[in-house]
């Protein structure tokens, strides 16, 4: 990773995608609770949803990264996750949520995990692999916790200032 090869950069681009995935996702459950006034019950089915269209999409990424690349299949998630958030500030009904912003969630994170390890196969040896996947895993921790904190100083110091 030192070297700055290919796929050092790959696992800095992880760091920093996932500083910004992280610094709302922690405040999507508080969002459908405190402002959307979603039931618990609600809250899980829109949020296992995700998991459920991740689930459906995986084959069609497969066959996006057959036919176009690892690289065009990156797009995808990028594009994904940029719309997904975007896309809740548009509705507030439950099952629009359910088929819209969740669904490109799931394809997003399908295409995510099919590109990554993807091009995890393809870059690093197999005898380096281990190690490479762990200081990737490393980066990604480090910008989950970087991240949420970030969301949480932003909640605290713009957000509470606001409403309170």
């Amino acid at each position: 990773m030192r070297r700055h090869d290919n796929y050092g950069k790959f696992a800095i681009y992880q760091l920093f995608f996932n500083i910004a995935i992280m610094i709302a996702s922690p405040f999507f459950i508080v969002y459908m609770k405190q402002n959307l006034n979603f039931s618990y019950s609600l809250i899980i089915i829109i949020s296992m949803s995700s998991s459920l269209f991740y689930l459906m999409f995986s084959s069609l990424a497969g066959k996006i990264s057959d036919k176009y690349g690892n690289l065009n299949l990156m797009y995808v998630a990028n594009i994904c996750f940029v719309a997904s958030p975007l896309l809740w500030l548009v509705w507030n009904n439950p099952f629009y949520l359910i088929i819209v912003p969740q669904l490109v969630a799931g394809l997003g994170n399908a295409a995510l995990v099919l590109a990554t390890t993807n091009f995890t196969y393809d870059a690093v040896s197999p005898q380096k692999r281990g190690i490479c996947v762990a200081y990737t895993n490393i980066l990604i921790g480090i910008g989950a916790f970087i991240g949420s904190i970030a969301g949480g100083l932003l909640y605290y110091y713009v957000y509470s200032k606001i409403v309170l």
